[in-house]
């Protein structure tokens, strides 16, 4: 597999990639059910295995960080604990937002580790891959490609939009959380990481007309509390459906292509230890 980040005018190509690590317990063992900050860890240590300079300044960074990590999908959740039989297998996802990341990831799928380890367990690694064929969580685009399909194209999208919310997902609005789809968090918080990754401006208004012009449709949403830092994480699961409220082609456009982003993106609070994981689903 080759992996050429110019075209042929050598401009960059930003990629954006969802890889899958599938594991193997080599024994039974029972672990948190919430692993999405050893998910964190496990990413940074391979990161850091390419490229310790990138790791490290990742790592410091206080606000958004290109990356999202998913927690272990293995096991039987009783409680607050996983219990995982041996010779079970699982998955855990890692997304990059930008082409340092990317490039790591990718350096992962042609040449992956024989073991990794989350909370002090041993796990086998069975495969690497980034082929949504292979499985429903991978992928790669690019912003450019994602700008020519939404942006540059004249193709009608429809005004509604709908997201599926894997992970308990919340926001922090004003020094508190707000775990509710309202439609400018949930596409303010798109258009944030779109505007720092992409390099491709989109319009700042984004967040102004979502609220204004985009209402929920329909919803079937639950709340789940997610231990996290000592405490309760109070979050929402489940489907949400927005519309938007006119025809503008520009908007329906820009908002259609956040909510593609979103499935490496994630939404909303602490995306990177899990939080927020989201699909975009089929036309409603």
């Amino acid at each position: 597999m080759n992996f050429d980040f110019c075209n042929k005018h050598g401009k960059l190509i930003i990629m954006i990639t969802s890889l899958i690590l599938q594991l193997r317990s080599p024994e039974n063992v029972v672990l948190p059910a919430t692993l999405g900050q050893a998910g964190q860890s496990l990413l940074y240590r391979l990161i850091q295995s390419h490229d310790s300079d990138l790791a490290t300044r990742i790592h410091d960074t206080a606000g958004l960080k290109p990356l999202t990590a998913s927690g272990l999908l293995m096991g039987k959740l009783q409680g607050r604990d996983v219990h995982i039989q041996a010779e079970e297998d699982g998955w855990i996802r890692f997304t990059g937002l930008n082409q340092e990341v990317s490039k790591c990831l990718l350096n992962i799928v042609k040449n992956p580790p024989h073991k990794v380890e989350l909370d002090h367990v041993q796990f086998i690694v069975t495969h690497a891959t980034i082929n949504p064929d292979e499985h429903i969580w991978a992928g790669t685009t690019t912003y450019q490609d994602l700008s020519r399909k939404f942006l540059l194209s004249t193709a009608k999208h429809p005004r509604h939009i709908a997201l599926k919310f894997f992970s308990p997902t919340t926001f922090r609005r004003k020094g508190k959380f707000l775990p509710l789809p309202l439609p400018d968090l949930v596409f303010g918080s798109l258009l944030d990481r779109w505007q720092l990754f992409a390099h491709i401006a989109l319009h700042p208004d984004v967040r102004r007309f979502a609220d204004e012009m985009v209402m929920v449709k329909n919803f079937n949403i639950r709340s789940r509390a997610k231990p996290y830092k000592q405490r309760a994480f109070i979050g929402f699961t489940g489907e949400v459906s927005f519309q938007v409220m006119n025809q503008d082609h520009y908007w329906i456009s820009v908002l259609s292509m956040l909510a593609e982003f979103s499935f490496y993106s994630g939404i909303g609070y602490r995306t990177s230890v899990g939080f927020g994981q989201v699909k975009k689903l089929g036309n409603v």
